[in-house]
This record gives C-alpha cells, structure tokens and sequence, in this order.
C-alpha cells in the first residue's frame, strides 16, 4: 500500500472519472450485531437454486427468495433407546472376561463386549453396553445395527471413561541409559510405522547390514540419511553413496559421496536443484574396504522428496505416528538423535525386515525422573494406520442404524492419514454422539462418514494432531454446543496447515447441515471448513477465533449455505474465505481483527488462478449470488483490508449487501478489488452496493475481550434510520478506470531533482544483448508473467526507459539474476552475474528494476558502476521487506531501500532515491497488479567513462530474486 502523499490523490481520481459529489457524502451512522431481526422485520429468506445469471447489479435476482423453513426439517438422529434393551456391562478395574457382563459380573475388555454385543444385535435385540470409570487400553470394532434394534454405548460417568490408545510404561525396568547421552532412555520399539515418505526399497545384502535409522525429506530441500555400523566387517574403511533420480526407467544409480567408517548420517541439500520431474530420490548405502571395493553389505531406501515452500506436504516431524506423553505432557518428536532435547523423543525403526531391532530414545523433560513419573507410549492401531480406536460400522451386507455413543473420553490415537480418527462411524443411519471428548490424538479426533440423520451435540475437540472432528458424505446432520479447539499439533510441528485440515471440517458430500452453538478456537489451522457439501447449510452462532489460517472456509459448496450470528475474530488469516462458494447469506455477523482480511473471495478458476496455500489448489469455480447484510466488519491492521475480492463479473453482477458496518485504520484500501485498494466510496461505485452501509467506528464494548456488543453511544443502534438507495448494476468499466489513474499517481510524480531537466540528454541503455528472461509465457520474468509491460518507451517519475521488445532479442526482454527462484529459462542457467555495456559518462543513473520474495531487509544484489579506468562505484539493492516490529525503524529502513516485493499487498515506498511504480491493464480490471521501482544513482564520478554496469545477485542460493527491466542514463 502507498503511503500518501497519495492519499490526496483520491481527489484527483474521483475528479478524473467524473464521479458525482453528492455521492460521496459521509453518514455518521452505522450496524447491527445479533441475529434477531430489527424491530416489524423478518428474516429475510434464503436464496434457492439460482436461475440463469441475472444481469449484472440486479440485486433481487442475484438473490432470489425462497420459502423458510428448510432449517427446522434438519434434526439430526431420532434414536430409539428401548428400555429393554440387552445391558453389558463393562469394568476395565474390577471385570473379568469369564463374565457375562450382566449387572454385578462386568467383563473387562471392550473386545468381549463387542463379541457380546454383536451377538445380541443378530437375536434382533437392543444393545446398551455402559462402561465403569477407568482406561480401556485397547482397540475395537462394534457392528452396528442393521434392523430395528440399537446400539449405546456409553460411560457411566462423564469425563470419567476413556479410551486410549497409550500403554503405560512408567516401570523403570523397561528404560535403560544411553552411553555418552546424560539424561537419555532408551526402551525397545515394538512397531515399524517409519515415515510414510520413505519406504525400504532392495533386500539387504550380507546378513549384517548398515541399518537405517531415518530417512527423512524435510520441506527445505534436502534429503537426511542415516545409518548404523554394521558389526563384525574388521574390513571396513567407510561407506560409498550412491544416488538414483527418479523412478523410470532411464534412471540409474550414481556415486555422490564417499564417507569414513566413522560417519553415520548424510545430508543432501543437491536434491533441490535435480531435475523437476525426479520427485523420487533413492540413496544405497555400501560398506566398502581400503580399495573402495564394496564388502557384500548395503542398504538402499527411497524418499519422496518434500519440496521447498509447498504448503501440503508435511516436513519429517508431520509425518510421523508415534506418541510419548510423560504425566500427561505429549513431548516433541524429534527426527534426529542431534535433535533431542529435554522433553522430545526420537524412534528408531531399525532394519525394515527387523521389528525386533527398533528403539525408542527419550529425554525427560526437566524435573522429570525415571520411576517417579508416568510414561505412556501410543501403540495402537498398530498395522493400519487409519484403523480407529473405536469403530462402529455396519457389516459388509447392510446399512447400519441407531447408534448412540456417549460420555467416552478418547486419548492418544496413534493413526495417521486423512481418514483415521480416534473414533469412527461410517454407514450408519440415525447416530447420536453427545458428551464425549476427543483430546491428544495424533490425527483426527472423530470422523463420521457415508452417515445419514446425524447429531453431534456437547462434545469437545482439543489438541488432536489433525482435524477435530470430520464429517463427510453425511446429510441431515445436526451439530449442537461443540468446541474445536487448539487441534492440528502434529500438522503445525510438521509445517503443515492446510490442505482440508480444520477444527471442525464438513467434507464431500454432506448437505443438510445445521451448526449452532458451535465454537472453533485456537487451531492450528482453520477453525472450520465447509468443503463441497451437496447444499443447504445453516451455520448460526458460530464462534471462530484465534486460529492459525481463516476462521471460516467455504469452498465449492452447492449451497445455499445461511452464516448467522456469528463472531469470527482474531484468526491469522481471512475471517471468512469463499472459494468457488454459490448462494450465500452472511447476516447479523462480527467479523473483527483477522489479519489476512475480514472476508476473501478468491479469483475464478483459470490457468493464472493461483494456488491458494490454504485450499492447496484452485477453486473449481467462481463465488456468485451471497447477501452480505446486516454485518459489523472491522480491520485492526494497517495494511489489512476489509474485503479481499476478484474483478470478476459473476461475483460483483449477483453479490447483494447492505446495512453494513465497515471500519479499518485505513479506509483509502479499505476495499482490496483486484488487488488494489479503493475506499468505500469506490466499493460503492464499483459493485453497485453498500449503499445503506457506512464507514464509521462502531464503538463496540470490550473488543479485545471478544465482547462485540454495541456500546450505548454505538452508531450501530441508528441503522434502521439509514436510507437504502437502490442498488445500481456492477461497473467493471469504471474499476478499470479507477486502475488506471491510481497507477498514474504513482508513475507519474518525477524526482525533485528533474526539476532542472528540461531539455536534458538522455541515454537509453540497450540490455537486449544481456536479457535472458521474457516478460511473458514459461520462465517469465520473477517467476511470474509481466504482460502488462509493453514494450517501448515508459516515462516513469520523469525518466525515459524503453522496455526491450522481447520480439526482436530472442525472447527475451529483462535481466534477472540467479536465485533459488531462478535457475533456468528455457534449460539455460540464469546467471548469478551480469555485465551491461555503457561505453559512455552520465550524470545520473536510473534503473527499472523489481524483486520477488523480497520479504527481508537486506542486500539481495549489488549493481556496481564499472569505470574505463577500472575502478568501480557500488549500490547495494536492498528490498524494504515486511515492516519492522520497532517501528521507529520504518522511517530509515525506507530510506535506504531500493527496490520491494512486486506484490501489491507489499509494503511500498516512495523516496527520492527510489520509487514504487504501479503497473497495470489499462484496459483489463481483472488483471494483475505488480509494482516495479525506480532507482535514481547520482554517479560519484560524471568525470569517468563507465564502462558497464555489472549486476551481481548477492548469494546465488537465496530466495529472493532480482530483475533489471530497462536503464537510462542523463548524461548532459
């Protein structure tokens, strides 16, 4: 965002496009907060299946009504639970299995009591199996019913029965010291989970084997080996290490390294730079003697690569399934036996074909000891993965119906995968889950699938490695008083907050969905996320703050999806993300101080539609026909838009919102459309709506508390008396007005000291003999096309340039330097150094230039002025970055600066030494903004010819990636 002196430019820009001044008259009144509605009002109704699209700003048929009611029809399970039915009781202290589990004879696994109850549910009976408060330390599968009768099960005392699947292994016995590691344990491991990423690929050869230990690809590129000695080679000189790319059939195996006997771990960091397409990567691990001949005894593995930067895919530590909880504290799992530290673990699964050879390392945490503290160890399921710790699930030859499960508390589920969960019910008609508890799972806590009639009432999520609780495929689903909170650990550990994980996730395929009362808070990750249910979704009452991503996703619904009532605060992202969401109603909300934007609508799909790093992938459609009314929406950040929206037709020609309360810190971008910021005013103009809504503060009572309530003096409690004016049709045309003059506020203004330039000699430097970059199409420009730069002369801040015509140099029309970014264009390296020839003397020196992750204040290049007599004057590019914690610094940082990120959403300056420059479509409003810089260099010696210019990037390896786009010198 531009500072201002750009601030008094909106005159200007409202003058330019000719826009009436009455419409522009400020009304100091404002919202409302709860979902009752206004005195003699009613609900409006909710939209049905769109007809065909309207035309664009017809607000009542973007909207159309439909008859209420659909709501109340969802109720959720109606079950049945005879009074008669067949009781089973079942005491994991006191029972005994050669019981029958009648009252007074409990038996004491959950196995016989499923046996039992399976038994009794093929008599055609009821079931009701209760549990004595205690810890089943176990894993089972009750059928569920498949006629007439049900099945409850339940403990006798809430919060008091739990389900675990930790064994207890606090006997000092069991543990042993580590030589040479003070305060280390170690235990033999019974399981051979591993990483799902790596996997044993060639038997063994030789019957003592280097065994290895881990095999890890983290998100930053590299590849971790490791491996222990084999015994009993007097022969052994070290090891050769050798390396396949890819899994075809041209890949071979090649020596990358040979190591002393001594060494016992590997660290590739080449993997980042290998081919594109070799996303499998296998290592082969040989003893060898003196002579380097190998002696019979290897080892090879194959790793699935992480890559750099990809949101999805979980480093090393996400990747695991192994739990340690020392008096009930679950510890950090470390990869490395370098990364152990009081309070973390690590696993060492042995020799793949060995589940006999596996060890657990542990660190107490501080002030723990062995024999004094209580160790527990997750284990189960222990074979698949995905296998809950208590399932309900029909037989293979019917659909079940009416199950209850109540009271259980569920604990240390070691599963792994989008699909386990502590407690599964799939296929299964009429289901009552209430008053249960889901905590320190390491995936998800509950997940209800291919479910029909379902209700989840009082149950608490906390603290699960993944998702709360997931619900897919499941129509007619009632969900009361539930809390989400603080779930997605182990993703958070592995880097890893997105891709369908949320606190409480409505997956594929569910419809008819009701949440009230539900709160979502803390996670790391989404709080919750409704993805492509089948429609009719009312959410009312919800509470989504503090969480890591968005508050609320919406993505690819069939709608109408009804948001009512609720408080989205204080996530880290966008309060609500629509992503492909169709008819929509947003009404009687709060969304306030999320740090993304209150509401983000993302881009149709296309080829340019960037990945969104929450979804992971692309909407699969645009966002049309929402109602936004009634709302209170507040930024508390500088640069935190209120509204983060596409230039897209659909969207703007059927969105209907009024009577609502906006309110930011920086009301000239209060409104981010098409990746720039316009105030409400422009909104207004724009999309045709908001014009009953007003740009005020709405005073509410203890914000940072989460108490929204309008205070007395409220402007929120006037908004009946708010006149509505008739909404008016979207005018995309005059947003790509609006564009282009803000583009020419920033381009236009020249530097102070071209007051004098008057007829001044300019020198345009030819960079066509130097460019290895295009502007557009594969390997464009930093990484990103920059079609809205034409070739020719620009004058930018009074400064000729002429952009190369890519045409007529081989393709290419900018200097980009080498970066971690950059590496090739068209399978030749970007260079890390280039050298534009001048041959001239000049006053002055201007550059266009631009960079690409330039979120850090430091040198990311150096440009140096090459003198005939070789000496050299040097500038230092140097991005702004992201603003400073000390904002004291901002001031200098800016006037040391050259150059910032190309994003829009960036920090952007504007000094005498450099200068932001906005470019856009002039006749495209859905196109993208970038940002380039000028960069005025007095030269130190106007007395010397200059040779050339010689660009170099600072550390070839970086992430941040520099680009030279034209240079003229002022040479009189």
């Amino acid at each position: 965002m531009l500072p201002m002196p750009y601030r008094a430019a909106w005159t200007v820009i409202l003058v330019a496009v000719g826009l009436a001044a009455g419409v522009w008259a400020k009304e100091a009144d404002t919202v409302r907060i709860r979902a009752q509605p206004a005195p003699g009002t009613a609900a409006e109704p909710v939209p049905p299946e769109p007809p065909p699209p309207s035309p664009a700003g017809d607000a009542a048929a973007s909207v159309p009504s439909t008859p209420d009611g659909w709501q109340d029809a969802i109720t959720g399970a109606q079950v049945d639970e005879p009074a008669g039915a067949v009781a089973i009781y079942v005491d994991a202290a006191k029972g005994d299995d050669a019981a029958t589990g009648e009252p007074g004879r409990p038996v004491q696994s959950l196995a016989l009591a499923a046996d039992l109850a399976g038994a009794a549910l093929d008599r055609g009976e009821s079931v009701r199996v209760r549990l004595a408060p205690g810890t089943y330390r176990e894993a089972v599968a009750f059928p569920a019913p498949t006629g007439d009768g049900a099945l409850v099960i339940e403990g006798t005392k809430t919060g008091a029965v739990t389900i675990a699947g930790s064994d207890d292994w606090s006997d000092p016995e069991r543990w042993s010291p580590v030589p040479r590691r003070p305060g280390v344990l170690a235990a033999p491991w019974p399981r051979e989970w591993g990483d799902p990423m790596v996997c044993a690929e060639d038997a063994p050869m030789g019957p003592h084997p280097p065994r290895l230990t881990h095999a890890s690809a983290p998100d930053d590129g590299t590849a971790v080996i490791e491996w222990i000695p084999p015994v009993g080679l007097n022969e052994l000189a070290g090891y050769r290490i050798d390396r396949r790319d890819g899994a075809g059939e041209g890949a071979t195996w090649r020596e990358v390294m040979r190591v002393g006997p001594a060494t016992g771990r590997l660290v590739d960091e080449s993997i980042a730079g290998a081919a594109p397409d070799a996303a499998v990567f296998a290592y082969r691990v040989a003893a060898v003697d003196s002579e380097g001949k190998g002696l019979g005894v290897s080892r090879a593995v194959r790793i699935h690569a992480g890559r750099p930067r990809a949101p999805w895919r979980r480093a090393a530590a996400g990747r695991r399934r192994e739990m340690v909880l020392v008096d009930g504290e679950v510890l950090r799992q470390a990869v490395t036996m370098e990364d152990l530290t009081p309070g973390s673990y690590v696993v060492d699964d042995g020799a793949p074909a060995d589940a006999a050879d596996g060890r657990l390392y542990l660190a107490l945490p501080s002030g723990a000891r062995r024999g004094s503290c209580t160790i527990e160890v997750a284990l189960r399921p222990e074979a698949d993965a995905a296998a809950p710790l208590l399932a309900v699930e029909p037989h293979a030859d019917g659909a079940g119906r009416n199950v209850v499960v109540r009271k259980l508390v569920f604990v240390h589920h070691a599963g792994r995968g989008p699909q386990a969960a502590a407690l599964r019910i799939r296929g299964c008609r009429n289901v009552l889950v209430e008053d249960c508890a889901f905590r320190w799972n390491n995936a998800a806590g509950m997940q209800v699938a291919a479910a029909a009639d379902v209700t989840l009432r009082r149950c608490t999520a906390a603290h699960n490695g993944g998702a709360g609780i997931r619900c897919a495929g499941s129509i007619n689903l009632l969900v009361e008083e539930l809390a989400a909170l603080e779930n997605n650990w182990r993703g958070d550990r592995g880097g890893v907050a997105v891709g369908g994980v949320a606190g409480i996730v409505l997956g594929p395929g569910a419809g008819r969905c009701r949440l009230s009362g539900v709160r979502a808070a803390d996670n790391r990750c989404p709080g919750v996320w409704l993805s492509r249910a089948t429609g009719h979704v009312a959410i009312d009452d919800l509470e989504a703050v503090g969480n890591a991503r968005e508050g609320l996703v919406v993505s690819d619904p069939d709608g109408p999806v009804i948001v009512r009532g609720a408080t989205i605060a204080q996530n880290e992202r966008a309060g609500l993300l629509l992503a492909g969401a169709q008819r929509g109603v947003l009404e009687e909300c709060v969304l306030y101080g999320n740090a993304g934007s209150q509401i983000e609508v993302l881009a149709p799909p296309s080829p340019q539609t960037p990945v969104h790093a929450t979804l992971a992938r692309r909407p699969a459609r645009c966002t049309r026909h929402w109602r936004w009314r009634n709302n209170v929406v507040v930024s508390t950040g500088d640069d935190v838009p209120l509204v983060r929206a596409p230039a897209d037709a659909d969207f703007m020609g059927t969105l209907s919102s009024g009577r609502n309360l906006w309110f930011g810190p920086d009301e000239d971008h209060a409104f981010l459309l098409a990746e720039m910021g316009f105030p409400l005013e422009v909104w207004q103009q724009v999309t045709g709506q908001d014009r009953a809504s007003r740009f005020i503060a709405p005073r509410l009572r203890k914000p940072e508390a989460l108490d929204f309530r309008p205070a007395g003096d409220s402007p929120w409690h006037q908004r009946e008396s708010w006149p509505e004016p008739t909404a008016t049709a979207a005018n995309l045309a005059r947003l790509a007005q609006y564009r282009a003059v803000r583009a020419a506020v920033t381009t236009a203004p020249p530097y102070a000291a071209l007051a004098d330039a008057v007829g001044a000699a300019w020198h345009t430097v030819d960079l066509a003999t130097v460019a290895n970059r295009p502007l557009a199409g594969r390997d464009a420009w930093l990484g990103s096309p920059l079609p809205e730069l034409a070739p020719g002369q620009r004058v930018i801040h009074g400064v000729p340039f002429v952009i190369p015509d890519a045409a007529a140099s081989g393709g290419r029309a900018a200097v980009v330097l080498r970066s971690a970014h950059a590496l090739a264009t068209a399978g030749a390296a970007v260079p890390a150094e280039v050298t534009v020839p001048v041959g001239r003397k000049a006053r002055t020196v201007y550059l266009l230039h631009g960079c690409a992750q330039g979120d850090r204040f430091a040198p990311a290049a150096y440009y140096d002025l090459v003198y005939a007599d070789g000496t050299t004057a040097g500038l230092d590019v140097v991005p702004l970055g992201n603003a400073p914690e000390d904002t004291t610094r901002l001031a200098e940082r800016k006037r040391l600066a050259t150059v910032q990120d190309w994003r829009p959403e960036a920090l952007h300056f504007a000094t005498e030494r450099a200068r932001a420059a906005m470019i856009v479509g002039e006749d495209n409003p859905a196109g993208r903004v970038r940002y380039l810089y000028t960069v005025r260099w007095p030269n130190p010696h106007p007395e010397k010819t200059i040779r050339g210019i010689r660009l170099a990037s600072a550390d070839p390896e970086q992430d941040v990636t520099v680009g030279v786009l034209a240079v003229t010198l002022r040479v009189e």
